[in-house]
């Protein structure tokens, strides 16, 4: 599902739900650049123009204060990973959780990291001002 971000700015980000659980945890894609107005049509999204990934809660999405935009016609579970999460420090060695494909809240595993999995997204589980944010100040 596609739906918009409102950003500090006024403008909005676009995202995308690659997976959601029970629990409320989701897993989002966050694409640049800011629009003045949200599309009526989801826009063809690619996972290579992310600007963040994160875990969040869906309380804005419930109550509608992220507006759905519609599904993605070319929609792919595949095209959109969204189990691999990096805990850790970036000077120090840290871990890579993963997580149930299904429940983006429930632990599947860890293993300690290698160099290179800093660059996966956080595993923190982001509040929804938090997310909205880092977009606003990733898309000024």
């Amino acid at each position: 599902m596609v739906f918009a971000v409102p950003l500090r700015s006024g403008a909005n980000a676009l995202a995308l739900v690659t997976r959601h659980g029970r629990s409320a945890v989701t897993v989002g894609y966050f694409f640049g650049p800011a629009l003045v107005a949200v599309p009526e049509e989801p826009p063809s999204l690619h996972p290579e123009n992310v600007v963040l990934i994160a875990r969040f809660g869906d309380i804005p999405l419930v109550n509608g204060e992220w507006p759905l935009v519609g599904r993605l016609p070319d929609w792919g579970r595949m095209m959109w990973p969204s189990s691999e999460f990096y805990r850790g420090d970036t000077r120090a060695r840290g871990f890579v959780v993963l997580y149930d494909d299904e429940d983006p809240n429930k632990v599947a595993g860890e293993r300690l990291s290698e160099p290179g999995d800093e660059d996966l997204p956080s595993d923190d589980l982001h509040g929804y001002l938090i997310v909205r944010n880092r977009l606003s100040s990733f898309l000024r």
